[in-house]
């Protein structure tokens, strides 16, 4: 068999491509540095090209080492999970299982939900990751494959994947009443252009440039910007008196707007509700412990909007009163192949 057909080769390549020496590569993989050498050795000679500076310590990627290790690293990982899947016995309630989840949502609202999850489900090895990659959706990340992905959506781009919608998210304009003292209370966009916007950017949901109101959409011509790449940045610099932020979820400012240090501004423009999404590998959904997740998941996501959209009913009744918007959000259905049966 030639060099480069054994998996094994290209994961003693990934090793010392990741610690950068035969020595350190030999501890990571639990193996003596003589056959270490001899596998980067010919596994170099099979494929004709050297793979690994050896001049300097420590060792550095050629350009052929280079593209080996972007693509010998997805052939390591694809491998262990395509073994790990088939070992797994797919009606059991046990074995690995990685989800992608955003970290506001993750820090916020989840930890002690995945507590109980795990206390119910011990023999489910959990595997959380922070996830804020864009659109199309990607299952790789630095920790593994996932097999579930949490975000906004849809996403047109991948229609081969699993995409639930088990919910939306309301999105209102906020500020802090310390600005307002300074400024004014803007009634509608037209406000704006002597105000200061606060404007999130995530790779997980545009940037918000405009509202709308009963189907009429203005765009926010703001008169200056502080622009941030943190939900939760974004969100204390208004707290702080900052400027307008045209768009926080209510999940995420409940607390504020609950005790004052948070107002809502423009009465009724808001942005698009957001979708609340789960994505799943088609190969990972017949495994019940990925639908019993994703059914759990769904289940306390809807109970946490829910409750948050009762807790500010009085706010968010204020607030869309003389609009058509109708913020009483129905709970979706599960979809049936959700079935943890």
């Amino acid at each position: 068999m030639r060099r480069e057909a054994n998996i094994e080769d290209w994961r003693v390549f990934c090793a010392i491509a990741k610690t950068g020496s035969i020595h350190a590569a030999a501890d990571l993989l639990g193996s003596v540095d003589s056959l270490v050498s001899r596998t980067l050795t010919g596994l170099e000679k099979s494929l004709g090209c050297q793979l690994i500076n050896r001049d300097k310590r420590p060792f550095s990627l050629t350009a052929s080492g280079e593209i080996a290790q972007l693509h010998g690293q997805r052939l390591v990982e694809e491998y262990d999970h395509l073994v790990e899947e088939l070992q797994s016995a797919p009606h059991q309630l046990a074995g690995p299982l990685r989800v992608g989840i955003p970290p506001g949502v993750l820090d916020g609202f989840l930890i002690e939900h995945l507590a109980n999850f795990h206390r119910d489900y011990p023999d489910i090895e959990l595997s959380v990751v922070d996830w804020h990659s864009p659109m199309p959706i990607s299952f790789d990340s630095p920790n593994g494959r996932l097999d579930i992905v949490s975000a906004y959506g849809p996403d047109p781009a991948s229609p081969e994947i699993v995409q639930i919608q088990y919910g939306t998210g309301l999105v209102l304009p906020c500020a802090s009443p310390l600005y307002l003292a300074r400024h004014h209370y803007p009634q509608s966009p037209d406000d704006v252009r002597d105000l200061t916007g606060i404007v999130f950017y995530s790779p997980l949901r545009p940037m918000i440039s405009s509202l709308q109101r009963n189907g009429v959409k203005k765009t926010l011509p703001w008169g200056r910007r502080m622009i941030f790449y943190s939900a939760q940045t974004a969100k204390a610099t208004t707290v702080v008196g900052s400027g307008i932020n045209p768009g926080i979820p209510t999940l995420h400012c409940a607390r504020e707007l609950k005790n004052g240090s948070l107002v809502p501004v423009m009465p009724g423009w808001t942005s698009d509700p957001l979708k609340l999404y789960l994505y799943m590998r088609p190969e990972s959904l017949r495994l019940r412990r990925v639908r019993v997740f994703a059914r759990w998941y769904c289940q306390v996501m809807q109970e946490i909007h829910n409750k948050m959209d009762n807790d500010l009913s009085p706010i968010l009744e204020k607030f869309f009163a003389g609009t058509d918007f109708d913020f009483h959000q129905p709970s979706m259905k599960m979809p049936l192949l959700l079935n943890t049966d």
